[in-house]
């Protein structure tokens, strides 16, 4: 199991603070999936990559890869900087996989609105530590489950729940 960071590696994104956080938890593992659009990111991206709790995939990820990732993951922090809006917290709650995101612009207010995981208003990385910490991230997937998807076709629902505990269709009602 591990951390997921996963979307477009800008410098809006929070990769600093991401690394700051990994410093803190040495236990948990990260991993981080996306394209790269901004070279500038090259040194701390080399930087990251050798810490032994993170891995970096700077690739874009095929569409059948994808459910599989964030089945693995305890859960998707999104730790941006700047920015308005992202479908990384949509896509995370329709794979039932809580995020732990900034609370800035209207990204927190979607978050909190539509249930998609929890936000923090600050860009400390103790705070993010802690935050980590003091989450019960299996039960709080578990309420996405049972609660079903709002955003999201409800025909979906069996077979991501057989992707993300592995069991057959019949069990997952």
């Amino acid at each position: 199991k591990y951390i997921l960071f996963f979307g477009r590696l800008d410098a809006n994104k929070g990769l600093d603070l991401l690394e700051k956080i990994a410093d803190l938890i040495p236990n948990f593992n990260f991993k981080i999936f996306g394209e790269l659009v901004d070279s500038s990111l090259n040194p701390l991206l080399e930087r990251m990559e050798t810490k032994n709790n993170i891995s970096i995939h700077v690739k874009r990820v095929d569409n059948k890869d994808i459910p599989s990732l964030f089945k693995d993951a305890i859960f998707t922090i999104l730790p941006y900087s700047n920015g308005t809006e992202s479908g990384i917290p949509f896509l995370s709650r329709s794979l039932y996989t809580p995020v732990l995101i900034s609370d800035i612009n209207e990204l927190a207010r979607s978050t909190k609105e539509l249930d998609l995981g929890i936000s923090i208003s600050s860009q400390n990385p103790i705070q993010w530590k802690n935050k980590i910490y003091d989450t019960d991230w299996y039960d709080l997937r578990l309420n996405m489950i049972k609660s079903g998807s709002p955003v999201f076709n409800k025909g979906l629902y069996k077979e991501t729940i057989s992707t993300i505990f592995d069991v057959d269709n019949s069990s997952a009602s």
